[in-house]
């Protein structure tokens, strides 16, 4: 991923909180000489201080066609994107030279997929991964409240995945470039859209060009 010094994400945690707030993850990976990807939903962890992320995919899935084996692959994680209009910089009526231009926000995490079969293992990442992602929209499901059979069946369907990170990179677009002034007016632009970038903007973690 090419990334300007400007626009370079330098804070390690600011990088693992994005991917915690945007865990939809895109996983690109090489199958027989072409570009294959899949997009899955991953759950951060941390463990003797290295970091994983797991998930889950359908075991009808390609990726799983592969025997099973260690697989390297690029994780993308998105935290938004928006057109920006030369119309919202105030210096436009001083200075004519202006272009349309679009932020977004991007991680780039690069590691090894590795597959799980086991189903204590994937019995016990589903309990983890739901009362995770439960907690986060306030409700309170279990996986236990299903049927264990209906379950039993489920997990044959699946193959439990697990990305050991090797490297991560984080590239927030968001009007660096612009003079502070015109950086507020597109934050608050972006605010009344509703726009997530707006939240990143006003993080003092995030890349800036002073």
């Amino acid at each position: 991923m090419y990334v300007p010094p400007p626009f370079a994400v330098t804070s390690e945690q600011q990088i693992w909180d994005f991917v915690q707030d945007n865990p939809f993850a895109t996983l690109v990976y090489e199958n027989c000489g072409q570009l294959e990807n899949a997009a899955i939903p991953v759950r951060f962890c941390e463990r003797n201080g290295k970091r994983y992320l797991r998930g889950h995919l359908a075991r009808n899935n390609p990726m799983c066609a592969k025997g099973l084996k260690p697989l390297p692959l690029l994780a993308l994680f998105n935290g938004g994107d928006h057109y920006v209009s030369p119309g919202w910089y105030p210096h436009k009526a001083q200075d004519a030279r202006v272009v349309p231009t679009w932020n977004y926000a991007q991680v780039e995490i690069r590691g090894e997929l590795h597959f799980y079969e086991d189903a204590d293992w994937k019995l016990a990442h589903l309990r983890d991964f739901v009362s995770h992602f439960e907690q986060s929209v306030g409700g309170d499901w279990r996986i236990d409240e299903a049927p264990a059979p209906f379950i039993d069946k489920l997990l044959q369907a699946i193959v439990g995945v697990e990305i050991r990170v090797d490297s991560a990179l984080g590239k927030f677009k968001l009007s660096q470039n612009q003079p502070e002034p015109a950086r507020r007016e597109v934050a608050r632009r972006l605010s009344e859209r509703g726009s997530a970038l707006a939240r990143l903007m006003a993080d003092p973690d995030t890349p800036s060009a002073e």
